[in-house]
């Protein structure tokens, strides 16, 4: 059971429907209760960029987290984004300046298509 879940709900970059990632969850291991949550609209809003500051995608996020899930697990690995904005929060520092800091990642991130 993952402790978060997040929803693509605006891909910015991707207009051809066959690439198109509105609707991608993850991590792999939501729960039923945290797909309905993120289905019914709850949840903090998140946004990514790139490092020209081209956004890529919208979403939500609901769980224990701490911001970066959604770059980690989803927007990086898929499109090369390295920042991520959280709701009224402000915009977290890029990925690479905060790795060191968390330490190792775990390895379980992953997205349902």
């Amino acid at each position: 059971m993952a402790r978060y879940a997040w929803l693509v709900t605006k891909d910015h970059i991707n207009h051809d429907e066959q690439w198109n990632r509105e609707g991608t969850m993850g991590p792999r291991s939501i729960t039923p209760e945290q797909r309905q949550m993120l289905e019914a609209g709850h949840g903090s809003l998140w946004k990514t960029w790139d490092d020209d500051d081209i956004l890529y995608y919208e979403g939500r996020i609901v769980g224990d987290f701490d911001g970066h899930e959604p770059l980690d697990d989803f927007a990086k690995p898929d499109a090369g984004a390295v920042k991520i904005k959280v709701e009224d929060n402000d915009t977290l520092p890029p990925v690479a300046d905060t790795d060191a800091a968390r330490g190792p990642q775990d390895s379980q991130s992953g997205v349902d298509p």
